[in-house]
């Protein structure tokens, strides 16, 4: 009966440690296979995420380049209309008449706030307001002022801005290029006052929700 007994208590002894290997093995096996689990799946959300911003990045580039690349053309065209001279030195010809009207379609654009016009030394000469115009230089030049702000020239081109909302105001930036020279002598540039929100507009229409957390 003792024999017995032992030989039992050995199997039973056997039989435990063996399954406490099992086990053992069995929950190493899992922590493994969780932990690369992780490690996989964490790596597929960073690449999609990277994947999904980079493409959310170049629709965003695509968006404003298509805006810029439109008011470029806007303003070179305006530039550059033979009825633009006379608007400035024959104020009461019918060329002027003609560049008036097309100043006033141009400006009443939804991005525009107006059209400018600065002599030679920055100073403003005068302005065509559009539907969206406020505040100044439009209904006073108090508070107008573009001395201190960034310029940036690109093919003929001049950025001056960011002005960005401040007292009530509303942000811009002025695209400006100069008149045809047509032998008057006149040193007047043309500028489009163009609505910053216009921008950031463009930027939030492509944004990142779900991707990334706002700070």
């Amino acid at each position: 009966m003792t024999g017995f007994h032992w030989s039992r208590n050995q199997r039973l002894s056997l039989v435990g440690r063996y399954t406490l290997l099992s086990v053992g093995v069995v929950v190493c096996a899992l922590l493994a296979l969780s932990f690369f689990y992780q490690r996989f799946s964490n790596e597929l959300i960073d690449r999609l995420t990277g994947e999904r911003l980079s493409a959310q990045v170049a629709a965003t580039s695509n968006k404003l380049s298509a805006f810029l690349d439109a008011r470029i053309y806007q303003l070179v065209t305006l530039s550059n209309h033979p009825a633009l001279p006379a608007f400035i030195e024959a104020p009461n010809s019918p060329q002027a008449e003609e560049a008036l009207t097309l100043l006033r379609v141009e400006a009443d654009s939804p991005d525009l706030y107006g059209v400018l016009f600065f002599d030679w030394y920055d100073n403003l000469d005068r302005l065509v307001a559009g539907q969206a115009a406020s505040g100044p230089p439009y209904w006073s030049k108090n508070g107008w002022d573009i001395s201190g702000l960034p310029r940036v020239e690109h093919e003929g081109i001049e950025f001056i801005g960011p002005k960005l909302p401040e007292n009530g105001n509303s942000g811009w930036i002025l695209m400006r290029a100069h008149i045809r020279d047509t032998g008057l002598g006149q040193n007047t540039s043309v500028a489009l006052h163009v609505r910053l929100a216009s921008l950031t507009e463009l930027l939030a229409s492509a944004g990142v929700s779900g991707v990334i957390d706002p700070l």
